[in-house]
């Protein structure tokens, strides 16, 4: 795993329209935490491509610390539909600062790679 690259979990709820995106982003420091996301699209681009953006901020009132630090976004897609015309969703993270938002990275997963059941399964002992 690099640092500020999103790693997304594409997963399939039991419509062929509901899918529910998880994505781990790992920070050098530890005070990174998630914020939320913005508004969903209505529509793939002309690419075929849905674009989803996650933010990030610094808070400034914990410690920092030089230590790997993962931020989880979890959310559902309602109202995107995956298709062989509009098959990928664009991740992006940006960071909120003061004077505008910083593309952290980006990355992009496929309808086919989604999971039918995203929940863990029990321990292995």
């Amino acid at each position: 795993m690099q640092f500020y690259q999103p790693q997304i979990f594409l997963g399939k709820e039991s419509t062929e329209t509901d899918y529910v995106l998880h994505v781990v982003t790992l920070f050098p420091q530890s005070d990174y935490r998630p914020i939320g996301w913005e508004t969903l699209p209505t529509a793939a681009n002309s690419d075929g491509v849905w674009q989803v953006v996650l933010k990030v901020e610094r808070d400034s009132n914990e410690l920092n610390f030089e230590l790997l630090t993962p931020t989880v976004h979890s959310l559902e897609l309602t109202g995107i539909t995956l298709s062989s015309t509009a098959p990928w969703i664009e991740v992006e993270v940006v960071e909120v600062t003061t004077t505008g938002n910083l593309s952290t990275g980006k990355g992009v997963v496929h309808q086919d790679h989604a999971e039918e059941d995203m929940k863990p399964g029990p321990p292995n002992l």
